[in-house]
């Protein structure tokens, strides 16, 4: 399930599959990795080994000729060029207070339901002798025969 790192920008591979969108991992360089994530203006901790960029934040300079697959009739890739740096669509940071105030919300609420589960499974019920249930209930049904 991938979606774009970038603050404010709801592309997801669900939803623009068939528009042609596509995801880009982050550089491995790190210098060019860091400026990558300034550039996405995200307030909250980004994890770049999982985390894309979609093709909506590069100029259509920034892609390298796919010419192998052209010339081979297959469909075009795009390929990053090395050293492409998103510059397109990039929200501001007031944009983004949107996005990350729900994810934090998101976040919040789901530590407060696992921190429920955990106490709960903690709990655990009583258990109730097998044995000492039958004595009181063959007492029971003995009193009732006696009347």
């Amino acid at each position: 399930m991938v979606g774009c790192a970038v603050a404010a920008c709801h592309n997801h591979h669900r939803t623009t599959r068939s528009k042609g969108i596509t995801y880009h991992s982050f550089p491995r360089d790190p210098k060019l990795a860091k400026i990558w994530v300034i550039k996405s203006r995200r307030k909250d901790t980004l994890n770049i080994g999982h985390g894309r960029v979609c093709s909506d934040h590069f100029l259509p300079t920034d892609y390298e000729d796919d010419m192998k697959n052209r010339l081979l009739g297959l469909k075009e890739r795009k390929i990053l060029k090395r050293g492409a740096v998103p510059s397109l669509k990039l929200s501001s940071c007031d944009d983004g207070d949107e996005r990350t105030s729900s994810r934090t919300e998101r976040i919040r609420k789901r530590n407060i339901l696992q921190r429920a589960l955990r106490r709960l499974k903690s709990l655990s019920p009583k258990r109730i002798d097998d044995s000492s249930k039958l004595e009181c209930s063959s007492k029971v049904n003995h009193q009732l025969h006696v009347c």
